[in-house]
């Protein structure tokens, strides 16, 4: 089950400082490889557009390799700074399976689009887990 965290509309200050959450979007199930594009929009007209590639290890053909890529979007008014944490967590069995956070590689100005540093997944030695979603935060800093 999916679940949505949504904040009242705030302050542009006050917003700036809180977290933003957004639903957790389906993802790859067990044993599945190759690519799945998702779209997660948050408040303020912030989106992130990204990708999940999951490999098997071309050495034993069985330990997974997950890679998550893609882009931050600015459709707000104020620039997001190249300082925004984009924040993702992989959910399996109920519980957090791998966490890691990444940064735009540069400013994002209204309009815009920047890609992102690649997230690198834990190797996982019996193949590919079963991810029942993958959570995704932004912690918007802006230049303005």
């Amino acid at each position: 089950m999916t679940h949505c965290r949504s904040l009242p509309r705030l302050g542009a200050s006050l917003a700036a400082a809180l977290l933003l959450a957004a639903c957790g979007a389906p993802a790859p199930k067990t044993g599945e490889t190759g690519k799945q594009a998702f779209r997660v929009e948050f408040a303020g007209g912030a989106s992130v557009d990204y990708t999940v590639e999951r490999k098997l290890s071309q050495v034993n053909n069985r330990s997974c390799y997950t890679f998550i890529t893609g882009t931050l979007r600015n459709d707000g008014a104020r620039t997001l700074s190249r300082r925004t944490v984009i924040d993702f967590t992989a959910i399996a069995g109920g519980k957090p399976l791998f966490r890691d956070i990444t940064n735009p590689l540069g400013e994002v100005p209204p309009g815009a689009g920047k890609a992102f540093k690649v997230v690198d997944g834990p190797v996982h030695r019996e193949g590919c887990p079963d991810y029942e979603r993958i959570d995704v935060q932004l912690r918007p800093v802006y230049l303005d």
